[in-house]
């Protein structure tokens, strides 16, 4: 499946290699990317978190943990984090189905019958 049918905000038929070019060399520092996995942290623990957003996340500590140009503290404490993340992905509860759909009646038509009959 194209990747432009998977995410709604590219077009059908974009080119993902032209639409994701290379990283500029300040986005690639390791202080912005230990700001996005905090960012992107956070976001996850106020908007109660899903899969996609835990990948994410996922994906940043281990990018962190690979350099060489971050202090062995901070490789250590990723590592760490990246098996805390990836339990939480195993223990992930299933995506809840949605509520069933509505049987029809409405609102207002439960409105409207009361105010026939009082």
């Amino acid at each position: 499946m194209p990747l432009s049918n998977v995410h709604p905000l590219v077009p059908p038929g974009t080119d993902m290699a032209e639409s994701h070019p290379s990283p500029k060399p300040e986005e690639s520092r390791p202080e912005v990317i230990i700001s996005a996995a905090l960012h992107l942290m956070s976001a996850y623990s106020r908007d109660g978190g899903c899969a996609r957003l835990a990948h994410t996340i996922l994906r940043h500590l281990e990018l962190i943990a690979e350099r060489q140009d971050v202090a062995p503290v901070v490789r250590e404490t990723c590592a760490q984090l990246i098996d805390e993340w990836e339990r939480l992905l195993q223990n992930a509860a299933p995506a809840r189905k949605p509520p069933p759909r509505s049987t029809g009646v409405r609102l207002a038509d439960v409105i409207t019958l009361r105010r026939r009959f009082h």
